[in-house]
């Protein structure tokens, strides 16, 4: 009967080993899908995190453009964009100065010349820019006839 004791008991070593050996593969298994399960948590959290930070970012900075333009409208000599009225009033200021000085060059020019016509002066008053680039036109082709003639 010790023999069958002693059997049995060897026997019984034998056959628990492979199953603790499994035990052991599904321990380890679950820790792993354990793992695995708080990595993808933790990922959603952080990718939860980033979209709340990005749009209290949003809500920031709709918030600081909102008090920029309640600011402007507090102080009335305050523009939030770039004045086009100077370069309107530069623009214009040159355009009065070419009307006004544009007959008087051609007009002295053709005296100091004696040729021409007051036709050019009249031109040079109502074409302002245009009519200035047709006097000097006409003055260029002058020039290449005297020059031509004088040769």
């Amino acid at each position: 009967m010790k023999k069958h004791m002693l059997c049995l008991l060897v026997a019984g070593f034998i056959t628990q080993a492979p199953l603790f050996a499994e035990e052991a593969k599904i321990g380890i298994q679950d820790a792993e899908d354990q793992l695995e399960m708080f990595n993808i948590q933790l990922e959603q959290k952080k990718a939860e995190t980033d979209f709340e930070f990005g749009r209290q970012m949003r809500e920031l900075q709709l918030e600081k453009a909102r008090l920029e333009i309640e600011h402007a409208r507090r102080e009335p000599g305050r523009h939030l964009g770039p004045k086009p009225e100077g370069m309107c009033a530069i623009i214009l200021l040159i355009a009065v100065l070419n009307r006004i000085l544009a007959p008087i060059w051609i007009y002295r020019d053709m005296r100091q010349r004696n040729a021409g016509s007051v036709i050019l002066v009249l031109l040079g008053i109502l074409g302002g820019l245009a009519g200035l680039l047709t006097y000097a036109v006409i003055r260029l082709g002058d020039a290449n006839t005297s020059a031509g003639a004088r040769k």
